[in-house]
């Protein structure tokens, strides 16, 4: 009825939320019969997407993804899940009060419904003012728009958050707390940029639009199909539009996966549940920037911590290793991203092997497990020499040592600048991955007479990380990239690193939480601070700023961008044109407009590491005709072009000498919304 009757977005979320809650317990139960609701349901729920993506993506490589597909995979999820009893229903919220909150009642204090009632009001006025206050035009950094002091509000409700956590015996208040807070860190970005952010989710969501519409594209990419096809289901299945979907499909799934998952690794390495609940803490250590805007990169580190956090009762030797699970997590992580799915079927290949290890000679098991160690190392590499090959291109093989520059990129760990406010950010908010190594390291040395070797799986992914970090920085070459862009695929591998120790860093923050208990009242306040403070620094940090530490480079996509897209649209009268842009405004193109090619080249300017960016830029040192002229050499010459349209904004470095020596050459010139963005027109 939805989908042929109502057509509802609200509907559409209610009927997805019906969906997930019942099917994904459902199939949870064959996975974890025995584990908690809250743990059951995680798991069944990144099961049956991961089984949605596969099935999605083999239909896309065989022929198409029409919109019967999807809505023929709800119809038969009933069969696919054989769990499914609908006397079950009632049984189930029976079980769940008398088993999970009716045994557990106690006289909660007037003050923790106090707590509970600050945070939830806080929380709401930080989202409320954030959405009223949506940046439309281009800024360069968020704070530019939100005031940076009012993070205070959110440090007041994640300190009482943190403080209902470590007392643990609320857990229903403040585990939804938790999460609430969770969402406004990586909503924050979402709700005040409603135009978009970023680059990369434009190019992305177009082909999402496009494949919902044709139920293919033209050239079938070998990657990121995972994604597109987890957001199609939930569009064509339950209605919704594809551009909400994609918007938040990340943003919550984090929210509502990796608490959950989290707290399942961390039950099975303490006995205490007040340890465990506390431990969620350690989530605000994480880089979650990534998961604050949808891209296959992002959804892509989403399932690889989750299948990491899945593994944690296997490599304690606490459970039977669930070998299905864990192989469609991989599986669909490689459908998403290949960057974060190679390492991720490496990794599963390794456990499979650590079970086998008594059972084959030593000497056998030994090579075996260097082979795949090897593989593991060249595998990212090898992966872009083969995508090379496919796509007939030269191998990307260059020898370079100019893009490898750890240090610099994280920063030196003493960095002062005399603002005791912001270094104190900086020092905590930063270097948190030091934080999480160091713990790490620390808990490994510990406990390590008393972990499984089964662990040692996770170290040698650490450094079969590193390796291939080294290969992506120094050897395959990325000149296809504009220069301030080639470190990008390199520098995905750090927080790939980082979620491997992850389980190591749990095992040492629940040994923290634990002594701490017996520890005086001033130390344990000061912790909580202290964990809050980390938190706040990592939300500030976790966007664009401009301070006196980092200036962000990059402007999102302004109205302005939209409206010159649409008046070259209207200005071209139809007839065929090429635009040389920045980034923003071939976003703007590529959301408005969507595809269009003449030949190979799009015409806007992207990707800019292409010849026409190049122009781009060279228009902008000295506008010149003749660099319009090799624009449409581009092209080929049946194309009939004849417009080409050059853009400036405002906000770009010289702009005003830029426009009055570009107006003197120019065809014609127009300026939209109070001359923040200039369209030169140059007929040929």
């Amino acid at each position: 009825m939805q989908t042929f009757v109502f057509q509802e977005p609200t509907i559409g979320v209610i009927l997805l939320a019906i969906y997930l809650g019942w099917f994904g317990f459902q199939t949870g139960k064959r996975f974890g019969p025995h584990e908690s609701y809250g743990q059951t349901w995680w798991m069944g729920t990144w099961v049956l997407l991961s089984v949605i993506m596969v099935i999605g993506t083999i239909a896309y490589y065989i022929a198409s993804v029409p919109a019967a597909l999807f809505q023929g995979l709800v119809l038969i999820t009933p069969f696919l899940v054989s769990r499914i009893h609908p006397p079950t229903v009632w049984q189930h919220l029976q079980d769940l009060w008398h088993h999970k909150i009716s045994h557990h009642l106690h006289a909660v204090p007037r003050s923790v419904y106090i707590c509970a009632s600050i945070v939830l009001v806080l929380n709401i006025a930080f989202v409320e003012y954030v959405g009223s206050h949506p940046a439309m035009q281009a800024v360069r950094s968020v704070w530019d728009v939100i005031p940076a002091p009012f993070l205070i509000l959110f440090f007041l409700a994640i300190l009482l958050t943190f403080t209902l956590l470590y007392r643990g015996r609320e857990v229903s208040l403040a585990f939804p707390l938790f999460v609430l807070c969770l969402f406004t860190l990586v909503s924050f970005q979402t709700i005040l940029l409603p135009l978009g952010a970023g680059f990369d989710s434009f190019i992305h969501r177009a082909t999402e639009m496009h494949i919902a519409e044709f139920g293919t594209i033209t050239p079938k990419p070998f990657y990121y199909i995972g994604q597109y096809t987890l957001i199609l289901f939930f569009s064509h299945a339950f209605s919704l539009p594809v551009s909400l979907v994609d918007t938040w499909l990340v943003s919550l799934l984090t929210i509502l996966l990796l608490p959950l998952a989290w707290l399942g690794a961390a039950s099975h390495m303490v006995s205490q549940k007040k340890t465990a609940f506390f431990s969620l803490v350690g989530i605000f250590f994480l880089p979650l920037a990534i998961f604050s805007i949808t891209t296959p990169q992002a959804l892509a580190h989403l399932w690889t911590i989750l299948l990491i956090l899945a593994v944690v009762p296997f490599l304690l030797e606490k459970d039977r290793p669930l070998w299905w699970m864990y192989a469609l997590g991989a599986i669909a992580t490689v459908l998403i991203h290949p960057i974060s799915g190679i390492p991720a079927i490496f990794f599963v290949c390794l456990l499979g092997l650590q079970t086998q290890k008594y059972r084959l000679p030593v000497w056998a098991f030994r090579l075996i497990q260097t082979i795949v160690v090897l593989f593991a190392c060249l595998g990212l590499p090898l992966s872009f020499c083969v995508n090379a090959l496919l796509q007939h291109q030269p191998l990307p093989l260059h020898i370079s040592f100019s893009l490898f520059s750890p240090l610099a990129t994280t920063g030196f760990l003493l960095e002062n600048k005399f603002k005791p406010l912001l270094d104190g950010i900086y020092f905590l908010g930063k270097h948190t991955w030091l934080w999480i190594s160091a713990i790490a390291v620390c808990a490994y040395m510990y406990y390590r007479k008393e972990l499984s070797e089964r662990v040692m799986a996770l170290w040698i992914m650490v450094a079969v990380l590193g390796i291939n970090y080294l290969l992506l920085s120094t050897v395959v070459d990325f000149s296809f990239l504009i220069d301030y862009e080639r470190g990008n695929y390199a520098d995905r591998l750090l927080p790939l690193a980082l979620f491997f120790l992850v389980p190591f860093f749990l095992l040492g923050f629940n040994h923290i939480s634990a002594n701490l208990r017996s520890r005086p009242i001033v130390l344990k306040v000061f912790m909580v601070v202290l964990f809050a403070s980390v938190a706040t620094s990592v939300f500030y940090l976790a966007y664009p700023r401009r301070d006196v530490y980092e200036t962000s480079h990059a402007f999102n996509v302004g109205l302005a961008d939209v409206h010159a897209v649409e008046l070259m649209e209207t200005w071209a009268n139809k007839q065929p044109y090429l635009v040389l842009a920045n980034q923003s405004v071939s976003a703007a193109a590529i959301q408005e407009i969507g595809f269009r090619y003449f030949g190979n080249q799009f015409f806007y300017p992207i990707p800019t590491g292409a010849a026409m960016y190049q122009l781009f830029l060279r228009m902008n040192g000295h506008p010149n005709k003749n660099i319009v002229q090799e624009a449409t050499m581009l092209i080929p010459a049946d194309a009939g072009v004849k417009t080409v349209f050059y853009v400036v904004n405002q906000y770009w470095w010289n702009a005003p000498a830029i426009i009055e020596s570009t107006k003197a050459i120019a065809t014609d010139w127009k300026s939209v919304d109070d001359g923040l963005v200039y369209i030169f027109r140059f007929d040929l």
